[in-house]
């Protein structure tokens, strides 16, 4: 299909290490199976949506090491540009170990993640060409304040659609002075309500993060689906059916199905479903991404 647009991704690549084991005993050895693939959020989001056939570059920072060649090798290979992603001297590439139940389910999971504390603003100010060519950027706060401050100033004198995922409630907190360049934010109920300051119902949270400036918020609840608002359009979409291999990269892949949506100019409640027809089939995989993610999950 003709692509529409350009996506910017910019965050988190590293090596995903899962280990599945059927029954968890703490304070013991325990049987464990252990597979490894190719993570991280901003990664994740680009490859769901080259394999849609969307434009898409990764601006991402990996160590100059066997695993950052790797996952930049393999982002190039699914038709994702990497062109402008940093390999850092003296860093190890980001790693992201979890460990699932016999459902699929993530019971722990353990983040070395600092070689992001070593990005600076200049890294991104010296991208800042290849950034407003996009129509929408995408950014997760595995990133610093300062590091998300110089994306969303360019975004916002470019007139670009920026999306953010704040990943944790630690790192929520990164983007308080930034509500106002935010076009879209998806976080979990404990995100939003940590950012908006406020722990009252999914509405309320929501139209406090709208009112700081925000122009659509999704709240995602898990098995129990979706809450969305923008002002305008809002209600509760429920999770799809399905049977639960891995949970692991849903959320990511429902920021690719959203950012699908708004790239092709649908209304915010059709691109959180497909957001949503994006979680499931990622659910019903094993892999990180998807084998079946394509534009023909959100045509059919």
């Amino acid at each position: 299909m003709n692509n529409i647009g350009k996506v910017v991704s910019i965050g988190g690549a590293n090596i995903d290490r899962k280990g599945i084991c059927e029954n968890i005993v703490k304070g013991s050895s325990t049987p464990v199976s252990f597979f490894y693939s190719f993570g991280g959020v901003a990664r994740n989001v680009a490859v769901n949506l080259a394999r849609t056939g969307t434009n898409v570059s990764l601006i991402t920072f990996v160590g100059n090491d066997n695993d950052g060649s790797a996952i930049l090798n393999d982002a190039e290979k699914e038709g994702v540009d990497t062109s402008f992603s940093v390999k850092i001297k003296g860093e190890k590439t980001g790693n992201y170990t979890a460990i699932l139940n016999g459902l699929g389910e993530m019971e722990f999971a353990f983040a070395d993640m600092n070689i992001y504390d070593e990005v600076t603003k200049d890294t991104i100010a010296d991208r800042e060409d290849i950034i407003k060519k996009a129509s929408i950027v995408f950014a997760d706060c595995n990133l610093s304040e300062g590091v998300l401050n110089e994306i969303s100033t360019i975004c916002s004198k470019n007139n670009i659609e920026f999306v953010v995922d704040l990943v944790s409630i630690a790192k929520s907190s990164r983007v308080k002075n930034l509500t106002g360049n935010i076009y879209t934010l998806i976080c979990n109920y404990d995100e939003a309500s940590a950012l908006a300051e406020t722990n009252g119902s999914m509405e309320d949270v929501a139209l406090k993060l709208l009112a700081s400036g925000i122009k659509n918020v999704v709240i995602t609840m898990g098995s129990k689906g979706v809450f969305f608002s923008n002002g305008i359009e809002k209600g509760t979409i429920p999770a799809e059916v399905t049977k639960v291999i891995d949970v692991t990269g849903a959320g990511d892949a429902m920021i690719s199905g959203i950012i699908y949506g708004l790239m092709r100019g649908t209304s915010f409640e059709k691109a959180v479903r497909y957001g949503i027809k994006a979680a499931s089939v990622t659910i019903a995989s094993k892999f990180t991404v998807a084998d079946e993610m394509s534009h023909e999950i959100f045509d059919n």
